[in-house]
C-alpha cells in the first residue's frame, strides 16, 4: 500500500502549466520569475526538484511540492521496490525506474505494474547525484 508517511518538507511554488498531484516537477528555467515557476522535467532522468502533493488546473495556480520524506508519486510503467526512480519522459512528470545516467531522484518503496499506479518514494535531498 502506498503511503506519504512520516516526516517531510514543502515548499509552495507558482505553476507554468496545468500540473497533475504525485507528479515529478523542476523549476522552470525558461520562465523569468522571483521564486521560479513549478514545470515538468523535459526529459527522461533529468534532475528534479520534489513531488506534486496538489495539483494545479492551469498555469499561474499554487502547487505544493514535497521534497524530502516519502512521497506519493505516480509511476509511468513498471517499477521494483528498491529501484531508483527518476522522470519517466519529458512530458508527464510520472516516476520511472532509473538508468545508470540518469538523475536518481528517490528510492522506490512500493512497486508499480502499470502506467498510472501510485507508488511510495523515499526522496533523496541530493536528487541531482547520478549515484
Amino acid at each position: 500500500m502506498a503511503t506519504n508517511a512520516g516526516r517531510f518538507n514543502t515548499v509552495s511554488l507558482t505553476s507554468d502549466a496545468a500540473l497533475a498531484q504525485y507528479r515529478l516537477v523542476t523549476l522552470d528555467p525558461a520562465v523569468t520569475t522571483t521564486d521560479g515557476s513549478a514545470a515538468y522535467p523535459n526529459a527522461q532522468g533529468q534532475h528534479a526538484l520534489g513531488i506534486t502533493m496538489t495539483s494545479a488546473d492551469a498555469a499561474g495556480k499554487v502547487v505544493t511540492v514535497q521534497y524530502d520524506g516519502i512521497a506519493l508519486a505516480e509511476a509511468g510503467g513498471g517499477i521494483l521496490a528498491g529501484d531508483y526512480i527518476t522522470p519517466f519522459d519529458g512530458t508527464t512528470g510520472k516516476v520511472g525506474a532509473a538508468t545508470s545516467n540518469d538523475a536518481k531522484v528517490g528510492v522506490a518503496l512500493s512497486a508499480a505494474t502499470a502506467d498510472g499506479d501510485i507508488i511510495s518514494v523515499l526522496l533523496k535531498p541530493a536528487s541531482d547525484t547520478h549515484a
